[in-house]
């Protein structure tokens, strides 16, 4: 990934830290979320017309969860009937065991429970109310990239002669319907620039809010179908108005965020590297996966960053790349990796929040693009023996709120970040074994922690260090503008992104907090010359060091913590009964 997250001026970042907050902040569930949540649906009802008149071919929208095992649920909505009975609240209605459940089978963990009653939770669409005041011009979708390749069909490379005699009779038709959209909706909803300086303070009321309508995503592989994210909340028995759900890993990821905003005036942005494998579904009806591999060796034998693997995957890397331009994904770099068929994309950074939403959509995208064109993409941790296995590295730094000033870079810091940051490293190496259980989630997992694999399986940190854990991206500006993010280098695809990165801020908010320095970085390829401790090697022993901290389970959100453990420890159970090749086989659609 290259070391692009923008290097700001950073004198003493300490002097950064406000303490605003007492110690024991946490989000007030007494705020009344319901009269909010009905003014962002009232403002989603009138989007969803505006888009409704624009392209009469659109028919659902889906509202989507992501499960404590990291497995992509939704349920979808028809907009005609929205649109019929025009209610108070749209969302949809799900039982509340949906994060008891196992990802490969529907199977309920009695364990991971926190009512015996049956009961259910509700699934809102997750809308962002803004002033108008703060809308970016450039949110209008006129310089957006145009689609050539639809990721909806198969490729005929017998059509191709004809592209050229048809391109000024489907200029419309080529244009992603989102583009469309965007722009049409930016000229009816976005105030002008003469328009915001003659707005008064009252402009903040309800009647300036807008919906931004990027966030109603069409699925350019589903062209009827919305996409949105939903948040849980469920009926509060005292007050008996709806907050936010215990069990829900999107709550537990914002309570960290307004934890670290509101004690330190810091927000977390970053971005996950997307590792993955293609394969041939002709190849697919095999029972071992050796036998797979040697089908993807016969069609690329490649290495890291062979043009070879490009050239011979580009029309589903294509549509693929299409796919994600299309949904406003900001890609940042595309390479082969090490393995046969092995690819990875790197999109760019921002608010946590939104680069977990990103991960998801990009998990998402490539496993349907590929599906529809014969391909199946797995991310599974390590698919294949003795060939290179697939993470999700996420790149992170700390940004100053008020003043939007990145605070991981110093050039004078031990390895080019701030003493804030290298405090917040302090606390993830503190946890990291805690954390081992929401970055590696299955046993496959833990067959690519490999000393020597730069999976990062040691507890150490260091500038460019690929072994250690948590390694200091340098860049040509490093010496004078210091480095401008860190990486977690174990995460993998299994983990939950929101509640792998609600880890990562408590963890490092310890680490703050107590001003916790992390030892000496190494920059050293053998690190065993260090008798530095290694992370986990098992699922049993990294949910036992999440069960023993109390620290972590508590700020994640005790309900959600047990739901976890309980859930992957009953997949693990299942899983251990199977052969390594099973369990591969087993997980490799899954992920």
């Amino acid at each position: 990934m290259i070391d692009s997250q923008k290097n700001n001026k950073n004198n003493n970042s300490n002097n950064n830290i406000s303490n605003n907050e007492n110690d024991d902040f946490k989000m007030n569930q007494d705020k009344n979320y319901e009269n909010e949540l009905i003014l962002n649906s009232k403002q989603l009802l009138e989007q969803i017309k505006n888009i409704k008149n624009i392209n009469q071919q659109l028919k659902f929208i889906r509202i989507c969860w992501i499960d404590v095992s990291n497995k992509i649920r939704t349920k979808a909505i028809n907009i005609d009937w929205i649109l019929n009975h025009e209610p108070k609240l749209i969302h949809v209605t799900i039982t509340n065991v949906c994060m008891a459940l196992l990802s490969f089978q529907d199977t309920v963990t009695k364990e991971a429970l926190i009512s015996e009653k049956f009961g259910e939770v509700f699934l809102i669409p997750t809308t962002k109310l803004i002033n108008n005041n703060n809308i970016d011009d450039n949110n209008n979708s006129n310089n957006k990239t145009i689609s050539t390749s639809s990721p909806l069909q198969p490729s005929d490379n017998n059509n191709n002669n004809n592209n050229n005699n048809n391109n000024n009779n489907n200029e419309t038709s080529n244009t992603p319907i989102r583009t469309i959209i965007e722009k049409t909706l930016s000229e009816k909803t976005i105030i002008t620039k003469t328009e915001r300086t003659t707005t008064t303070s009252s402009s903040s009321s309800s009647s300036s809010l807008n919906l931004l309508g990027k966030k109603l995503n069409i699925l350019p592989y589903s062209p009827t179908h919305i996409q949105m994210f939903g948040d849980f909340f469920n009926i509060d028995k005292e007050s008996k108005k709806l907050k936010p759900w215990s069990l829900c890993p999107r709550n537990a990821l914002q309570r960290a965020i307004d934890k670290l905003k509101n004690r330190f005036g810091i927000i977390l942005k970053g971005s996950f590297e997307e590792e993955f494998y293609l394969i041939k579904k002709d190849n697919c009806s095999s029972n071992s996966t050796s036998t797979l591999l040697n089908s993807i060796n016969k069609l690329d034998n490649g290495t890291f960053a062979s043009y070879h693997s490009l050239d011979c995957y580009g029309d589903i890397i294509e549509k693929i790349t299409n796919a994600l331009n299309d949904q406003g994904l900001p890609i940042e770099q595309l390479l082969s990796e090490s393995g046969s068929g092995q690819f990875e994309i790197t999109i760019d950074y921002t608010d946590i929040m939104e680069a977990c939403d990103r991960h998801i959509i990009v998990r998402q995208t490539i496993h349907s693009v590929a599906s529809i064109n014969g391909y199946i993409a797995t991310f599974i941790p390590k698919p294949f023996d003795n060939i290179a296995g697939s993470g999700c590295h996420v790149h992170l730094s700390l940004w100053d709120i008020n003043t939007n000033e990145n605070l991981t870079p110093d050039p004078n810091g031990l390895c080019g970040i701030s003493l804030t940051n290298q405090y917040f490293i302090g606390g993830l190496l503190k946890h990291s074994k805690s954390l081992t259980a929401l970055f590696n989630t299955t046993s496959n997992s833990f067959d690519r922690l490999k000393p020597f694999c730069w999976s990062g399986c040691n507890i150490s940190w260091g500038l460019n260090n690929k072994e250690s854990i948590i390694r200091i991206p340098s860049s040509p500006f490093s010496e004078t503008n210091g480095c401008s993010n860190f990486e977690i280098k174990t995460i993998d695809h299994t983990s939950n992104p929101y509640l792998a990165m609600a880890g990562v801020i408590h963890a490092g908010f310890d680490g703050i907090k107590n001003s916790i320095s992390p030892p000496p970085p190494t920059s050293l390829y053998d690190q065993s010359k260090l008798n530095n401790q290694a992370i986990p090697s098992s699922v049993e022993e990294a949910i036992q060091c999440l069960k023993d901290n109390d620290y972590l389970c508590t700020n994640i959100g005790k309900d959600i913590s047990n739901a976890f453990i309980h859930v992957k420890l009953a997949e693990n159970e299942i899983l251990k009964k199977l052969s390594i090749d099973d369990q591969r086989l087993k997980l490799l659609e899954l992920y």
